[in-house]
């Protein structure tokens, strides 16, 4: 991370260099969040394989989004923002995603952990950088609730029938409104 000395801004240097060291952690994760989404998304394979690989390119086109946004807040603040390889690499607090083709259930267990991983280190990001500046503690708190329902949405998708979901498959079919569906008339008794 470079400081520009010709870019002005409202934080004291000490102050800036400390939210600039937590917005450039949360960028490194995005865009870490990016390729292993992309990953996952080549080596999907199974039965759910068409939601899961079409959910991965819209998690994708958001990580790209957010480290985008986090690194031009990074510039608005006079620092220049790393965001090659080998920085991220160094950088990024999230394990590396397995390799290979892997079942769809895998996949979105693997990045279910992974944006969880991520939601936690930018609540504790957003957390130091309350008193700090509230400018870049509520861009961390807008990418944390889109990390947490995207960690929930993945959680739904891997999750396989439980005992209570077997369970209402035996029970009579509903109608709409919740009452038991009625035969029509003239359908065929089953």
């Amino acid at each position: 991370m470079t400081p520009n000395p010709r870019f002005q801004t409202t934080l004291a240097t000490p102050t800036r260099d400390a939210v600039v060291v937590e917005l450039h952690a949360s960028m490194a994760e995005m865009i870490d969040l990016a390729l292993q989404g992309k990953q996952l998304h080549w080596n999907i394979v199974g039965p759910r394989f068409q939601s899961i690989h079409e959910f991965l390119d819209e998690l994708v086109d958001t990580y790209r989004g957010w480290s985008d946004d986090l690194a031009e807040r990074c510039t608005a603040l006079g620092v220049a923002p790393d965001g090659t390889a080998g920085y991220i690499s160094d950088h990024s607090g999230l394990p590396q995603c397995p390799s290979g083709f892997q079942p769809d259930m895998v996949v979105a267990e693997a990045m279910a952990e992974r944006v969880l991983l991520a939601a936690k280190h930018v609540r504790e990001r957003a957390e130091r950088l309350a008193d700090l500046d509230p400018a870049s503690e509520d861009l961390l708190l807008e990418i944390l609730a889109g990390l947490e329902e995207q960690a929930w949405m993945l959680q739904a998708q891997s999750m396989t029938g439980t005992a209570e979901s077997a369970a209402d498959a035996k029970r009579e079919p509903k109608s709409a409104n919740g009452s038991a569906a009625k035969p029509r008339i003239g359908a065929a008794a089953s």
